[in-house]
């Protein structure tokens, strides 16, 4: 087995859900209860297909990296940050007695996750998004409004990836009032990709746009600031 994360290294999965080849059948051989319920309640067999392709390739590719079995990997919860609650906690990874930081996004057909040991979240989007500049003042705050007025849907769907990511990594959700977290202002210290720097009630962050070549999409992951020298591994997930 491999030797846990070390220390300053954080991982990151890209893939295709299209092109991963696992028999559908070890969902529910491997899925948890509560993974099992929530790909049962999809309503469309291409959604179920998509879940299941990517909560799989979770598995495989950590275990392969790892070096151990698909079955000894669990994805879980930690404690919510706000109330203590293991319901609706941010997400963990379990690699037979080790915990890890973990974050897993999708954006059809595509999908991202990402590992650590200090706390993680990753966002991916599609591109083709219209109309996220229209949204108001409770998502961008006053000086990202006047870049997007300036440079439209893209701009605001850069700015959307990066607070996805920054919520995620804090344990919140969206539903931090996400006006007052602004991503416009770029990290000026050493960063292996294009940074930005935010501080807010929940700290100092660090959140980094990871190129996703192999995708159309956008991609960015957060970490605490006083991490900002993790050597970040970009991976293709198979």
């Amino acid at each position: 087995m491999r030797e846990y994360v070390k220390s300053g290294e954080l991982i990151v999965w890209i893939g295709n859900a299209n092109s991963i080849s696992i028999p559908k059948d070890k969902a529910l051989e491997w899925f948890s209860a509560e993974e099992i319920a929530a790909w049962q309640s999809l309503k469309f067999d291409k959604l179920r297909c998509f879940y299941a392709a990517v909560h799989l390739a979770v598995r495989t590719n950590i275990a392969s990296f790892f070096d151990v079995c698909p079955s000894s990997v669990a994805i879980g919860k930690k404690i919510c940050p706000r109330c203590g609650s293991f319901r609706h906690g941010p997400p963990a990874l379990f690699v037979g007695n080790k915990e890890l930081s973990f974050s897993l996004s999708k954006s059809y057909p595509f999908f991202a996750f990402s590992v650590a040991r200090c706390a993680v979240g990753i966002d991916i989007e599609r591109k083709n998004q219209e109309g996220l500049s229209r949204l108001g003042d409770d998502v961008f705050s006053s000086f990202e409004r006047k870049n997007i007025i300036q440079w439209g849907d893209p701009l605001a769907l850069r700015y959307w990836v990066r607070k996805e990511a920054l919520t995620k990594a804090q344990g919140v959700g969206i539903a931090y009032p996400l006006r007052f977290v602004d991503v416009s202002k770029p990290y000026l210290g050493r960063s292996q990709f294009d940074s930005i720097y935010v501080e807010g009630r929940q700290g100092k962050w660090l959140v980094s746009d990871i190129p996703a070549d192999s995708t159309d999409c956008l991609l960015s992951v957060a970490i605490p600031l006083r991490e900002a020298d993790y050597a970040i591994k970009v991976l293709q997930a198979e």
